[in-house]
């Protein structure tokens, strides 16, 4: 009996170690699936930035600043553990590019390989861009967004753009762009604060006295409420750094022209949540106890699972 009972344990055990061998295995070809579509995209993307390296020429200037709280939470929606770099001023806005634009496309993009980011270059307002041009998220390397935005975009714009023909002159001239479009100082002037919900006709109305129709606002979707955040506001200058239209600019391809008048993703139907600081903190607040509940969860259901395949082996070895 006892002879029995241990070629019962050890074939239960056997059919153990082949399931963990069979899962181990299918972990590592989802593994090697998601490198294959990895260098996939990265081979299609590449190709991608081969084509629109062929055409430097382009007609205008986006000068983008975005909004810290909304960057923030998409950043720690992204994945769980992210954390985000603030602007030490509350309810400032920062920059996020100064972007070479040809009509009715996106780019040129990446215009010189050997033009690298150099950090020495740009000590003397290092302090400044900390601040205003500040790489909202952490974990990041820490100069990475400046390494991203001048190989993609300020190579491009220092070919035809004397302001901004070198690295420290491109990153100078966003700084002042910065300060004499602001767009902290338009909201503060106006009606128009943080925590609050406006129509897009408000939003619109408000930058329209300071800038023209010369500006696209940009709108990023909350997948839990499935509230629309104000994310960017988008300003079209000339190679002069003057205001310009920005009809005849794209956008990404999931967003759309709302109308002839208005340059946005944003639905006009739909109220749009200009987000506070208070208002990230609940966010982030509401999504630290659903993670604790889901590892509660997730530990209840492994002690169960456990509990289940101690009974199975009693039970084998019975």
């Amino acid at each position: 009996m006892e002879a029995e009972s241990t070629k019962r344990f050890w074939y239960a055990m056997t059919l153990l170690i082949l399931l963990l061998i069979t899962i181990c295995i299918l972990k590592v070809s989802e593994c090697s699936r998601q490198n294959l579509e990895r260098k996939f995209f990265a081979e299609q993307r590449q190709l991608a930035l081969n084509t629109l390296r062929k055409d430097y020429v382009f007609d205008i200037l986006i000068f983008t600043q975005h909004w810290p709280y909304t960057v923030c939470a998409q950043w720690e929606e992204r994945h769980k553990g992210n954390e985000c770099n603030l602007p030490k001023i509350k309810n400032s806005w920062a920059i996020h590019g100064v972007w070479p634009t040809k009509y009715h496309t996106i780019g040129p993009l990446f215009c010189n390989d050997t033009w690298e980011f150099d950090i020495k270059n740009i000590e003397p307002i290092e302090d400044e861009m900390k601040e205003s041009w500040i790489n909202i998220e952490k974990g990041t390397p820490l100069y990475g967004l400046w390494k991203h935005e001048w190989e993609k975009h300020g190579t491009c714009a220092a070919t035809q753009i004397v302001a901004m023909n070198s690295e420290f002159s491109y990153f100078n001239s966003g700084l002042r762009l910065f300060d004499e479009f602001s767009i902290t100082k338009i909201f503060q002037q106006s009606y128009i604060k943080a925590g609050m919900s406006y129509k897009l006709e408000e939003i619109h109305e408000v930058l329209n006295r300071s800038l023209g129709n010369n500006f696209a606002i940009v709108c990023e979707k909350d997948h839990v409420t499935k509230e629309q955040l104000l994310f960017e506001i988008r300003i079209c200058l000339d190679k002069q750094l003057n205001l310009h239209s920005c009809d005849g600019i794209v956008m990404r391809t999931n967003e759309f022209r709302n109308s002839e008048e208005i340059v946005t993703n944003c639905k006009k139907d739909q109220d749009i949540v200009y987000p506070s600081y208070n208002w990230l903190i609940k966010k982030q607040w509401n999504r630290n106890i659903e993670e604790q509940h889901a590892q509660n969860k997730t530990w209840m259901y492994n002690v169960v699972n456990v509990y289940k395949l101690m009974k199975l082996i009693q039970w084998i070895t019975l």
